[in-house]
């Protein structure tokens, strides 16, 4: 019998451990790009606490690439996320996204919506994070079932 301790200890399944490591410099709160623009430091906090910072060049040129109505809808980083039984696709969550792809000329190829995911290929996320160094960021989506 343990002493002193307060419950049942369940141990994470060392998958989903080792995911929370992989994904830890994700982004936690993404921001629209017309607050970053206004930021002295644009920045925002990752998963494991750590800091991420913008590059203010590199805003400016994704702000000029895009209409004005698009700044305050578009939340960066922009995220792709990709299976771990998938390595030719990936998908987005977010209307917003696909609408920013599309408007700077990214979205080719077969796209495929499943439920809430459009996947596409992995080659439009390497294309948009090349253009656009730490604009864009791709997470190991979690096993289903």
């Amino acid at each position: 019998m343990m002493r002193g301790h307060a419950g049942p200890h369940r141990a994470e399944d060392p998958v989903s451990e080792a995911l929370r490591r992989v994904n830890g410099g994700i982004a936690l709160e993404r921001k629209p790009l017309t607050r970053l623009l206004r930021e002295a430091v644009p920045s925002t906090t990752c998963h494991d606490r750590s800091e991420y910072r913008f590059d203010p060049f590199v805003l400016r040129d994704i702000s000029a690439s895009l209409p004005p109505g698009m700044h305050s809808h578009l939340l960066l980083p922009l995220l792709f996320f990709v299976e771990l039984d998938d390595g030719h696709r990936c998908f987005i969550i977010n209307a917003d996204t696909f609408n920013a792809l599309r408007v700077l000329g990214m979205i080719r190829g077969r796209r495929e919506l499943i439920g809430d995911r459009l996947y596409m290929d992995r080659s439009v996320a390497e294309e948009f994070i090349a253009r656009f160094p730490g604009l864009g960021q791709m997470a190991v989506a979690p096993l289903a079932g």
